[in-house]
């Protein structure tokens, strides 16, 4: 029986300058409990990206940029999410088939169900993760990530490509008449929605998830804490 991919703890705030100074980025594998490092990048740089556009009024330059990155950060948020709960499922799999004498609670999803994750619809990734969070009984309707999907689904009219290139795969123009984007309304609602899906992954660790992301990790601790045993023997002894 697999057990869980040993990761590094996260940087500390020294080792964090450290590599600062030296003009490096480190990488870490997203450990229980912390987000992504993709996830986080993107979203800072959207965020600095728009603030400086607006203090410096080159909005009209550099809005669309601040736009792709901000998608691709809800993109990544929202797959992450999946992830998380597929892993939750996984664990309850596990632990069913230890205890040999019952059902896992939670179905597996089918490879057609996952196809979203390989694509970049964030209307498909936002059903594909609502329907996972109920799958392990979190009912969490993510109000304000659906209001983000929508602000960003309508100024790209649902064509994934078009904070990135002037025209689609198949060569049609994604912008096919004058278009006022609503960068910082936009922005607004990405914040919004970062706010649900993972802004408090730094709390405390006695502290209650408030973000669904946070709960997601609860879930899965508690499942681990419930394999240890099973996984490791040899620490029981």
């Amino acid at each position: 029986m697999a057990k869980p991919p040993v990761r590094s703890r996260p940087d500390t705030i020294e080792q964090r300058n450290a590599y600062e100074a030296a003009g490096v980025v480190h990488l870490q594998r997203a450990w229980r409990g912390w987000r992504s490092p993709y996830t986080e990048a993107y979203r800072d740089a959207a965020e600095e990206l728009h603030d400086r556009a607006r203090a410096t009024k080159a909005l009209h330059r550099i809005g669309l940029p601040a736009l792709f990155l901000a998608r691709h950060s809800l993109e990544l948020v929202l797959k992450q999410l999946v992830h998380e709960v597929l892993r939750v499922i996984n664990y309850e799999h596990q632990l069913a088939q230890f205890e040999c004498n019952r059902a896992p609670l939670y179905a597996r999803f089918t490879k057609d169900e996952l196809k979203p994750l390989r694509k970049h619809s964030l209307r498909k990734l936002l059903s594909l993760a609502s329907d996972a969070l109920q799958r392990v009984g979190i009912d969490d309707p993510l109000k304000a990530t659906d209001v983000a999907v929508d602000a960003f689904s309508r100024a790209d009219d649902d064509c994934d490509t078009f904070f990135r290139f002037e025209t689609t795969r198949d060569g049609k123009n994604v912008l096919a008449k004058d278009a006022e984007i609503r960068v910082s309304e936009i922005m607004a609602h990405f914040q919004r929605a970062w706010d649900e899906c993972a802004r408090d992954d730094y709390r405390e660790p006695s502290g209650p998830a408030t973000t669904v992301l946070g709960r997601v990790w609860e879930l899965a601790n508690e499942l681990e804490q419930c394999l240890y045993p099973h996984w490791y023997p040899e620490l029981e002894r």
